[in-house]
């Protein structure tokens, strides 16, 4: 007969060392250990497990001059791109988040100590309107982000109760999805062998692919390069009142000295030329909502460039510049910052 109480002792400890080895992050600074021509195979991780190694790298170093945050759109901009002298910036972009997720991690660097004197923060196009909750972060911060996202809204007369609730489901379905990966048996596997080989979850490849010591990922090359279409009206994920409460938050990091610079991300040219000629109604909301708001905490913000030149490089769809051209845009309100660095 099974007694129902040890039957469930045993599920709990049993789902609990699913968890844990479901986080397979060595405890070495693995970024501060390439050599070089050497890069990091880091593409079958988790976006929580890439980021709790670069943060590691973070903690690891002496602060950081200059940071990228952003997503998978800014993740191939390496610090020469940006002319940062060697050792003094760091990619801290990680694929699939949003604004919402670098807002957080500033808030972590300032905890610990590690703002840099400047951060370049990326906003996607209000064409493409992405704004997810974080998924870098481990649970106690994530949660801890939710009971505040849920006061702000029950305290702020800019946040209405819809999109209180609409805040309150996308922090479910971001839980739900982190809970499904803990269950992945790849995962798993990969935690598993982090026990006896510190470090075997992370491959070294040669440098032309795979994330690189400065923290970006070489981009790889499209198979079917993009050269225009239509792209769809966007849904309304970015919820004014929350962005303002976000940048609020940013506010706050600045006053304290770090220069915080955010700016929107440009599409293919020709559809840039077509959509803030013609922009969709969601979209002039979302951007009249960003310039206003960085307007009203006093923060630095650029919206995308009326014209974005690429250089002819291929792109590999409408959202997603390459990443020298990218970085030359940038670099063009950056100039003070990196003439003061290299003297």
């Amino acid at each position: 007969m099974i007694r129902p109480g040890l039957f469930f002792t045993v599920v709990v400890l049993l789902l609990g060392m699913c968890v844990l080895l479901s986080s397979p992050t060595p405890a070495v600074d693995v970024f501060g250990g390439l050599k070089e021509g050497q890069a990091l195979a880091l593409d079958e991780l988790a976006v929580e497990d890439i980021a709790a190694l670069k943060l590691r790298h973070i903690v690891e170093q002496p602060s950081y001059r200059f940071l990228i945050l952003g997503n998978s759109r800014s993740l191939p901009i390496t610090s020469a791109d940006l002319g940062i002298i060697s050792h003094s910036g760091f990619n801290l972009s990680l694929t699939g988040e949003s604004l919402r997720s670098s807002v957080l991690l500033m808030e972590w660097l300032a905890q610990n100590d590690r703002l840099p004197k400047v951060a370049l923060i990326s906003f996607d196009n209000a064409e493409l309107n992405y704004y997810s909750n974080p998924y870098w972060a481990p649970p106690s911060a994530r949660w801890r982000q939710m009971v505040r996202d849920l006061k702000a809204g029950l305290r702020r007369p800019s946040i209405s109760l819809q999109d209180v609730g609409r805040m309150a489901i996308r922090h479910a379905m971001t839980e739900a999805t982190l809970w499904s990966r803990a269950f992945n048996a790849s995962r798993i596997w990969r935690g598993l062998t982090s026990l006896f080989w510190n470090g075997g979850v992370v491959r070294i490849v040669s440098r032309q692919v795979g994330y690189q010591s400065d923290g970006s990922r070489s981009p790889c090359e499209p198979k079917a390069p993009y050269s225009g279409g239509p792209l769809p009206t966007p849904n309304r994920n970015v919820l004014p009142g929350y962005l303002d409460y976000d940048l609020e938050r940013l506010a706050r990091i600045a006053d304290g000295g770090t220069r915080i610079i955010i700016y929107e991300t440009p599409l293919f040219p020709s559809l840039q030329l077509e959509r803030l000629g013609s922009p969709s109604a969601v979209a002039a909301e979302t951007r009249t909502a960003f310039l206003d708001l960085c307007a009203k905490h006093g923060l630095e913000c650029h919206p995308s460039p009326p014209v974005f030149e690429d250089f002819g490089l291929a792109w590999p769809d409408a959202g997603h510049p390459p990443a020298a051209p990218l970085a030359a845009w940038i670099k063009s309100f950056l100039q003070p910052d990196l003439e003061s660095a290299s003297r």
